[in-house]
């Protein structure tokens, strides 16, 4: 829970807090996780591609991204293609 909440661009530390309680007072988790759940799910997705948030992820972009450009200046693809590939890698 805590990864995709990560993902959605929000701060959470939950499970931790559920396995404390979840040793003393066994209803609670349930109960704190679905509010959690619901954050999440309410929550838009953030404006900043989600490459950016793996930087090994985000050099693997770039590098495609470069080689889409070469392509596009040898007249390989056009810019509408190199513009929507550019995006897709982007996460956008």
């Amino acid at each position: 829970m805590d990864k995709l909440a990560q993902l959605k661009g929000i701060r959470s530390g939950i499970s931790g807090v559920c396995l404390f309680f979840a040793i003393f007072l066994n209803f609670l988790p349930p109960i704190i996780m679905q509010a959690r759940m619901n954050t999440i799910i309410k929550t838009k997705t953030p404006a900043v591609p989600v490459a950016s948030a793996n930087p090994t992820l985000f050099a693997d972009s770039a590098d495609q991204i470069k080689k889409y450009k070469e392509l596009l200046d040898m007249g390989a693809i056009t810019q509408e293609e190199f513009d929507q590939k550019k995006t897709q890698l982007l996460g956008l």
